[in-house]
């Protein structure tokens, strides 16, 4: 069915329509003018977000046998349309020699576009990421001082449309900037209309930012829906950013829709309200800090030394106003419920503002430091457990009352003191940090805490390791993923698998901090046939040479001992080809590969069987077989039957492996090349 009006139809719409035909109407110029217009358009149903037009919609006209700067301009205004202006031609200079093509269109975003001409062809000043109407070449006649034809309205092979609620989450004014990215949906603009009548637009990459337009209590974004993606079940995300500083509580939240959604070609999607729990907010890292797992930034921020939003006590989103008379929450007796917490009600049920004793966990605390500094050009603090090196930045973010303060930082607790109206709250300044009780009606920073009791949340670093991450894999990135594909999907090259968690120093008597271990994902491909010692003379390498199995066994000196090898200035073939060994670590918190003692092997194999008891010298108990399921699950290479040297020396003559094909502890000549193995591992 076609729908015809006068110069254009209504635009797509979110729900489809059918609506009774329009008869042709003509379009009247001013009496002064030339020219009467008698054109119309017709378009077949579809989906829209405009369902009719409105006053101030504008639509361009270019006609081929008139050349640039000269064109028609319609605005339409209260059910009719008129002829505004000739490009500032006066109307005798318009003329038309005879019958041509015209090209029409129209921006539903650019009321207030100004057209140029760009030699002979027509562009606009403003560029719109959004969908527009065109009708391309469309035949005209003139006949006498009538000109008429039909144009046949349409948006561009490939529209998809997609709309977001506008809720109080937003503001819609001040210049605020909402973009949506799509993994099927690439952002399109008009560009220019050639002298040919020829309309050609801007097409960018799928993932690249569509910017979104208010219009009807909704944020409106169209695109061009990739043609893989055009009628085929995909699963589509949808990430929306807010551009806007600190003014909205959403900066990048994803939605996605299941892998059996199709769209399709001229298709509209309305999105759930962004507070709904379909839409998914990255979570901070965290770092425990004195038991709490404090977030490394602030909620609205998206790093470390970003301001982020502002909150009333107890308010879910930022708000217009500070003041006294602007405080809209209610209630005002108990602490903070989860409905009320904008930590919960944005990053999910694991994580909260922080109450007053959380906060002082780590307010002058022994065991915990602040430092005053400078991260990217932002002034705060720094706080860390004593002694370590990872630290979360709190900025001195000022805070709202009437106006901007600009004079420290001030964060909320989740504890109110409902006798007076206030809430307990964190504020410092560059000589010093105080706690203090504040009115609930003022804008404070919120850094959020995520519960003890739950879950790490994504990839965690290998310092908040424990003994649930055995037999998962540490990446190049010091994080902990569940296998090396999972690794690899985040782009991240994976080092080793977790095999030993214990108490610190537990793992290497070289240090007193390591207190876990992990094991190469691959054999040293240096150490296939190697040599322990090449030396045939009868001496000792090592300090802790030890013939008896039920002492060296309790011996965890692996680090030592490889670096003894290597330096010595013997060749030690096996603690050579670890130290060669080519995969990456982690930049902090690991020891370096090395090779390990028995004692070391002994806790590994525990492990990797699950065993109460170790190794056994000369018996048979954890062969390979026993031992490789867990390795191979974690997506690395099982051992090879054989001897597996350790760094343990048994005598001048004998050292100490792993022997797979017993699955016990036996001494080999140092010199030996038959069947004998290498695996890396390194401490943390």
């Amino acid at each position: 069915m076609k729908k015809t009006v006068i110069i254009l139809s209504a635009i797509f719409s979110l729900v489809a329509c059918n609506k009774v035909p329009e008869p042709a109407s003509q379009i009247t110029a001013p009496s002064s003018n030339k020219y009467t217009y008698n054109i119309t358009i017709n378009r077949a149903d579809t989906k829209a977000v405009k369902s009719g037009w409105e006053d101030g919609d504008v639509v361009c006209v270019f006609f081929s046998n008139v050349a640039a700067p000269k064109y028609l301009k319609f605005t339409y205004n209260q059910s009719e349309w008129t002829k505004t202006q000739y490009n500032g031609a006066e109307a005798q200079d318009f003329d038309f020699p005879g019958d041509g093509t015209m090209t029409a269109v129209y921006l539903p975003y650019g009321k207030d576009a100004v057209v140029i001409a760009d030699g002979d062809s027509f562009k606009f000043d403003k560029t719109y990421t959004s969908y527009y109407m065109r009708a391309e070449k469309s035949p005209f006649k003139v006949e006498g001082t009538t000109v008429s034809g039909t144009l046949d309205m349409s948006a561009p092979e490939g529209f998809v449309q997609l709309a977001m609620p506008a809720t109080n989450y937003f503001r819609t004014t001040g210049g605020i900037t909402y973009t949506l990215k799509g993994n099927y949906v690439k952002p399109v603009s008009f560009d220019h209309v050639s002298a040919d009548g020829t309309v050609h637009q801007n097409e960018g990459s799928c993932n690249a930012p569509v910017t979104g337009y208010i219009y009807s209590g909704d944020i409106n974004f169209s695109g061009i829906l990739a043609p893989e993606a055009n009628g085929a079940e995909k699963t589509h995300e949808f990430t929306f950013v807010n551009d806007n500083g600190t003014a909205a509580t959403y900066d990048d939240v994803t939605y996605l829709l299941s892998g059996s959604k199709t769209m399709e070609y001229r298709d509209a999607f309305k999105f759930p309200e962004i507070s709904s729990s379909a839409w998914k907010v990255p979570e901070p890292d965290i770092l425990t800090i004195n038991g709490v797992r404090w977030a490394r930034w602030n909620i609205g921020a998206t790093s470390a030394e970003g301001y982020g939003d502002y909150f009333a006590w107890g308010a879910v989103y930022p708000q217009a106003g500070y003041g006294a008379g602007d405080y809209r929450e209610s209630y005002m007796g108990a602490d903070m419920t989860s409905a009320h917490d904008i930590a919960t009600q944005k990053l999910g049920p694991n994580w909260h503002i922080p109450t007053k004793a959380e906060i002082n966990s780590i307010y002058d605390q022994e065991g915990v430091s602040w430092e005053y500094t400078s991260e990217n050009g932002v002034d705060g603090y720094k706080v860390k457990n004593d002694g370590a090196s990872d630290y979360i930045f709190i900025p001195a973010a000022g805070c709202w009352e009437g106006s901007f303060e600009n004079d420290g930082g001030y964060y909320w607790s989740a504890t109110s003191n409902y006798t007076y109206g206030r809430a307990s709250n964190l504020y410092f300044e560059p000589w010093g940090v105080h706690r203090d009780e504040s009115n609930r009606n003022r804008g404070f920073s919120i850094r959020p805490v995520y519960s003890s009791s739950a879950p790490y949340p994504g990839p965690k670093p290998i310092n908040v390791a424990d003994a649930t991450d055995i037999g998962r894999v540490i990446g190049a990135d010091g994080k902990i993923y569940d296998t090396v594909a999972a690794a690899a999907e985040a782009g991240v090259t994976a080092s080793g698998m977790i095999v030993y968690m214990g108490n610190a120093g537990s793992v290497d008597e070289s240090s007193s901090t390591y207190r876990g271990l992990a094991l190469a994902l691959t054999d040293a491909p240096d150490g296939d046939g190697s040599k322990w010692d090449s030396n045939e003379s009868s001496s000792t390498c090592l300090s802790s040479v030890n013939a008896d199995f039920s002492q060296i066994v309790k011996v965890q000196d692996g680090i030592a001992n490889t670096n003894t090898l290597v330096s010595d200035g013997h060749t030690h073939a096996a603690a050579s080809a670890v130290k060669n060994y080519s995969v990456p670590l982690p930049a902090e918190g690991t020891s370096g590969w090395f090779l390990p003692s028995i004692g070391q092997w002994n806790l590994i194999v525990k492990v990797l069987y699950k065993k109460s008891s170790g190794l056994q010298e000369g018996r048979e108990f954890y062969t390979a077989d026993n031992v490789n399921p867990m390795i191979t699950a974690a997506g690395g290479t099982g051992l090879k039957g054989g001897y597996y040297w350790s760094s343990s020396e048994h005598s001048a003559e004998w050292a100490w492996t792993y022997y797979t094909d017993w699955g016990g502890a036996n001494k080999r000549g140092k010199t030996n090349t038959i069947i004998n193995y290498v695996r890396p591992v390194f401490a943390f």
